[in-house]
């Protein structure tokens, strides 16, 4: 690997680099390979962000089995449904989370899946914590810390579960230069500053919505030398479609999402499915390639209308959310068009 021995993953007081990370992921393929596991078969995991997910993750591709990701707080109801919708063959699990251990649950529920054929616990020594703060089972905690790093070439601090004071505190341990997370969660962190007292940080990216005034200001005084980018996307879209541009000024980042990203189509349109003006509120529609083709064994539950986010556009195509409705498609929505990175997309 290009990055060689530059350390990639650091969890509590265990490092890995990119090259023993792909030899990592070489060792668990290779298990996973003894007990069955091949091309198209479901591996469900129900880890804290650690290693072993990271590890599981690539080992799944390497070997073309589908990750079935589980919040570790899932319970019967939870489990029941995802494990016997998705026919994962094998689950992978914290043993304990907390007070709460896991085989007893588990053993309470094998009957009622008839697919899962072995489960694997995991147990370590507690790691440190996640600085990208969104949980890996989180489309965005995938794609816009974990992935982003590694095609980057940058380092990522794991943490179990998202905690404020945890976070802080490793963010000022390796003085990180990198945030993402929603909202909410960088504002419980910043709460953790002492008065007077900045971060080196020098890229922030707040997903979900456009960023808010108070936040703003919060994050410009904690990280000066911080450029801010607003970022949205969903699971059907593999994460992230509309960002910010390099660009943007105070106003343009408190007002807009930003632009589509490359390679994506977003527009806004009416309740007839045609192109609104620019600054009217529509339903916002995503296309292109990276948009999911369809549901798990739903082909009726195709995402060419899927009920979430309403948005508007400016007489630059930046875009805003406006309320709760979005549309996906594949397909041909309005004329052919592939946005270019930085492209200012066309209404219509």
């Amino acid at each position: 690997m290009r990055t060689g021995s530059s350390v990639f993953l650091v969890d509590g007081g265990h490092s890995v680099s990119f090259a023993q990370l792909l030899a990592d992921v070489d060792r668990v393929a290779a298990g996973l390979a003894a007990r069955g596991i091949g091309p198209g078969d479901r591996i469900a995991i129900a880890l804290d962000n650690r290693i072993e997910w990271v590890q599981t993750l690539f080992a799944a591709a390497r070997l073309g089995a589908i990750m079935v990701t589980l919040n570790v707080r899932y319970r019967e109801s939870e489990l029941l449904f995802m494990l016997g919708d998705s026919g994962a063959s094998m689950l992978i699990s914290e043993a304990r989370s907390g007070d709460f251990a896991f085989p007893a649950l588990h053993d309470s529920l094998r009957d009622r899946l008839p697919d899962l054929e072995t489960i694997v616990y995991v147990e370590a020594p507690e790691g440190a914590g996640l600085l990208g703060i969104l949980p890996f089972n989180h489309v965005g905690g995938v794609t816009c810390t974990l992935l982003a790093m590694l095609l980057g070439g940058g380092q990522v601090i794991l943490v179990r579960a998202f905690s404020p004071s945890v976070a802080m505190g490793l963010a000022r341990e390796h003085r990180i230069t990198g945030l993402t997370g929603v909202p909410m969660m960088m504002k419980l962190m910043l709460a953790e500053l002492a008065p007077g007292e900045t971060l080196p940080v020098r890229l922030a990216i707040s997903g979900g919505s456009n960023v808010e005034p108070a936040l703003f200001r919060a994050l410009t005084a904690a990280a000066p030398e911080a450029r801010l980018f607003n970022l949205y996307g969903l699971s059907e879209s593999s994460g992230a479609a509309v960002m910010s541009g390099t660009d943007d000024d105070e106003q343009t980042l408190l007002t807009t999402l930003g632009l589509a990203l490359d390679g994506v189509e977003a527009r806004v349109v009416d309740a007839d499915g045609v192109p609104v003006a620019a600054g009217v509120d529509g339903e916002l529609q995503l296309r292109g390639a990276s948009i999911a083709d369809g549901y798990w064994d739903r082909p009726e539950e195709h995402p060419a209308v899927v009920p979430d986010d309403a948005g508007r556009q400016d007489s630059q195509s930046r875009t805003a959310t406006a309320g709760s409705r979005r549309s996906l498609s594949r397909g041909a929505v309005g004329r052919p068009h592939t946005a270019a990175a930085g492209e200012r997309i066309p209404l219509g």
